[in-house]
């Protein structure tokens, strides 16, 4: 009986000290819960109160977003200059000159206002200092051939790189050199520069186009104010100017040209526009192509140059329109140009060097 009642007292504490245990474990468990819980609403209220710190300084606002203006702003001029294939100098136009072995036959520069009249910087004062870089490029072009180069083509790879100008007063510099010109206007899909500035006056033209080119008496005329200066000027715009530029009457009309004058300016379309300038040029002693920083695009210099150069009718290139180029140095007692691409100053005995090299090469 006495064993009994031991062995019951051991089971009574046995049972009081297990469940002493579960609740301490109960406790535990409820404070290890709440400790979780405040362990994550800290972690979250923290990058709250970060990000109302920084929201709320201006200075670190206007510093970040400083930041990635400049790294977009960097990387979308790269991606222009990436894209944009504009030769914007002529120090970008030169390497394709020289790579592709093409001559530059001279740098000519802005025509001044005071320089000409009209909507078209044709040189109408023959004093204007302009002149002289076209008559170096006149003198370049005809000394660089054997036999002399006698009538030339004048065109562009694109619009607005001053073809136009550049064969006019081409023309005009050969005709203040004493020589006996002739201004072709080849460009029948355009209006004729020449009676827009009052050059010529055309009296009774026939409607009819091969009429016209088919009359070597009529289509020809005398420029106004320049001596020795002869334009044929275009019917422009005609719809059907290939089939003109093709025919027998303008065929028979430039080889006689070429016979009756000393030198003939052919002024043609661009290339890009049409083919023109193409149909135009078995009638000729080749091709100049006119450039003009900040419009002329290098891959398709590179192209045209690739594809005149295998019919070898490319004679050279000029750089148009070139701001502030200080006039080239004459010899030969003010008449001829050294025939070097930029103007150096030369002493005494290097420009009897240079007179004497270009009487040797006349």
């Amino acid at each position: 009986q006495l064993e009994r009642g031991r062995l019951a007292q051991q089971v009574t504490f046995k049972q009081e000290f297990y469940n002493r245990l579960q609740a301490a474990l109960a406790d535990t468990k409820i404070a290890e819960a709440e400790t979780e819980s405040s362990l994550a609403i800290a972690g979250i209220a923290e990058p709250k109160a970060i990000m109302t710190q920084t929201a709320s300084n201006p200075i670190v606002t206007l510093a970040i977003g400083g930041v990635i203006g400049i790294v977009v702003g960097a990387g979308v001029i790269l991606l222009l200059s990436t894209l944009d294939n504009t030769l914007y100098t002529p120090e970008d136009v030169k390497p394709i000159l020289r790579d592709n072995g093409v001559p530059l036959l001279g740098d000519l520069p802005t025509i001044g206002l005071k320089s000409y009249r009209g909507e078209v910087a044709i040189i109408t004062r023959p004093e204007a200092l302009e002149l002289e870089f076209y008559e170096r490029f006149r003198t370049n072009l005809r000394l660089r051939e054997e036999p002399a180069v006698k009538v030339v083509l004048v065109t562009s790879t694109a619009a607005n790189e001053g073809k136009t100008i550049v064969a006019y007063n081409l023309a005009i510099a050969s005709a203040q050199a004493g020589m006996r010109t002739l201004l072709v206007e080849g460009d029948l899909r355009s209006h004729s520069v020449a009676q827009a500035q009052e050059v010529i006056h055309l009296m009774d033209t026939p409607l009819e186009p091969l009429r016209f080119y088919g009359s070597k008496s009529e289509c020809i005329h005398l420029a106004q104010d320049f001596e020795n200066l002869y334009i044929l000027p275009s019917l422009g715009p005609l719809r059907k100017a290939a089939g003109i530029l093709e025919s027998s009457e303008m065929k028979h009309l430039l080889e006689d040209a070429r016979g009756r004058f000393d030198f003939v300016v052919v002024d043609s379309p661009s290339l890009s526009r049409c083919n023109d300038a193409l149909l135009l040029q078995p009638f000729t002693d080749g091709i100049v192509l006119v450039t003009r920083p900040g419009y002329t695009q290098g891959s398709i210099l590179s192209q045209v140059i690739e594809e005149l150069e295998e019919n070898e009718v490319l004679l050279g290139a000029v750089i148009n329109d070139i701001k502030q180029l200080q006039p080239p140095v004459p010899v030969d007692s003010g008449r001829g140009y050294s025939a070097v691409d930029t103007p150096v100053a030369q002493t005494p005995a290097d420009q009897h060097k240079v007179t004497s090299g270009v009487g040797s090469r006349k």
